[in-house]
Formats: C-alpha cells, structure tokens, sequence
C-alpha cells in the first residue's frame, strides 16, 4: 500500500463513517474500517476535516491560470 487516509468523517455512497482510504499507485483501492492496519505511509485528518473519496473540486483549478 502507498499510502493510507484516516478521518472520522469520510463520505461515501453509504453515508458518512470513520474510515481508511488506501491508496495505491495513486489510486482508491478500498476503504477500510478506520481502525484497519494496513502498511504504507499514513495520514490521519482532523477531527473537523471531511475526506470525500473520488472527489475532484473542479471550481478551484477552472480560473487557472486566470481568467481572460
């Protein structure tokens, strides 16, 4: 595994649940019950952080690199 997210609040189709998001090769390759040991580097988010898995937030990039 490359690399594993923890949050207490990740959302999924499901609803929203503590989780482990494992990410390999740059990709979602499951998502775990947040107490799962997996190996990889991990991360854990904030207690007030939301971690919404797939999610691309595409208003952030749409102006760069600025409108014309």
């Amino acid at each position: 595994m490359d690399l594993v997210i923890r949050a207490r609040r990740v959302v999924t189709p499901a609803g929203e649940a503590a989780a482990a998001v494992v990410v390999r090769d740059g990709v979602i390759a499951a998502i775990e019950p947040f107490e799962t040991q997996a190996s990889g580097d991990a991360v854990e988010l904030a207690e007030d952080e939301v971690l919404l898995p797939g999610l691309v937030d595409t208003h952030v990039h749409v102006n760069e690199p600025g409108r014309t």
